[in-house]
């Protein structure tokens, strides 16, 4: 850009010498010289940012996708949840144990899975998490419970995974396995704490 604005200071003293135009001509015509090439400058970076922009959302977008599709084949329930507690990502095996469609769990709370007897209190526990997420087992050495969208309590095992996803939002993910809910009958074990 400095071999531009030269090469139009250079011009427009020739200029005046040949008495082509005043020396206030050729100011202004030196102002208006500039001014488009800046804004040439500034229009060609503004282009190059945003082909980098879009190139990096779409290898986001590709990382999120293929995220999401290592979600959707695991074997286990797994659901994502924001900071909020919103579900925002379930899996086949989520909407087989529990009943529910991916449509009905999206953007609802996480608290509908937890037993109503146990509701009052897991927002604070999740609160906690967030505020020190680790990786980890959630209620270690007790018996964990879900609630099935036909109200039916079944025994779960949840694995903590705190993460960040390609989008800007914090989330964790709940392994869930119901192994121990066998052909269809509840744990026959008086519940504790989710």
């Amino acid at each position: 850009m400095l071999a531009v604005l030269l090469a139009l200071g250079w011009l427009r003293v020739q200029g005046q010498e040949l008495g082509m135009y005043g020396t206030q001509f050729g100011t202004s015509l030196l102002v208006l010289a500039s001014l488009a090439s800046l804004a040439g400058v500034t229009l060609w970076s503004a282009v190059r940012l945003d082909r980098t922009d879009v190139a990096r959302r779409q290898l986001l977008g590709g990382a999120e996708a293929r995220m999401h599709a290592v979600v959707q084949s695991a074997p286990s329930g797994m659901v994502m949840i924001d900071r909020n507690g919103t579900i925002v990502l379930v899996n086949r095996e989520v909407e087989r144990m529990f009943g529910y469609t991916r449509d009905q769990l999206l953007g609802t709370s996480i608290d509908q899975l937890v037993p109503m007897r146990l509701r009052g209190g897991h927002p604070a526990l999740r609160t906690h998490f967030f505020y020190d997420p680790q990786t980890r087992a959630m209620g270690a050495g007790r018996e964990l419970f879900g609630v099935r969208k036909d109200g039916v309590e079944i025994p779960v095992e949840i694995g903590l995974n705190p993460g960040f996803s390609c989008s800007p939002r914090w989330w964790t993910s709940a392994r869930a396995s119901g192994r121990k809910f066998a052909f269809g009958r509840p744990w026959n074990r008086r519940p504790t704490a989710w």
